[in-house]
């Protein structure tokens, strides 16, 4: 469990890094859709606070990792075939984001972070509990 929980941290630390250094340094994003940088900010401080909580209470900041990983995976799956910055199509917004010298880590970190989270969470196991509970007390 330790090592899970230490894997998970080290995880939401290089998330959060891989998110500073694309908001400090992607001058082009603060231009052409200030939103989605305020975005990567917070979900860069939520990586923070989650990796620094992990310590503390460890299935609340699993839980949140789950949905922190999911949410920002979807955000970033839709800015690469959906979103379009102003006057710029959306093929060559797409190219601009994989050539980004962060965004491929970022993204590709967030799945590790949704299974470490996943597996320290013992959701799987609460899940199970909670449906044998349902079906002990008659309920369909």
């Amino acid at each position: 469990m330790r090592f899970r929980r230490a894997v998970l941290s080290g995880t939401l630390a290089a998330s959060a890094f891989f998110g500073a250094q694309i908001a400090m340094s992607d001058r082009f994003l603060w231009v052409a859709a200030p939103t989605h940088a305020y975005g990567l900010v917070g979900f860069t401080l939520f990586d923070l606070a989650l990796g620094i909580t992990l310590w503390r209470k460890e299935w609340l900041a699993s839980l949140l990792s789950i949905f922190l990983a999911t949410t920002q995976t979807l955000a970033m799956l839709s800015d690469l075939y959906l979103y379009t910055a102003p006057y710029v199509p959306q093929g060559a917004f797409r190219s601009y984001l994989l050539s980004t010298m962060y965004f491929i880590p970022l993204l590709a970190i967030q799945p590790i972070i949704f299974w470490f989270a996943l597996r320290n969470s013992n959701l799987h196991y609460d899940i199970t509990n909670i449906h044998t509970w349902l079906h002990g007390h008659h309920l369909p």
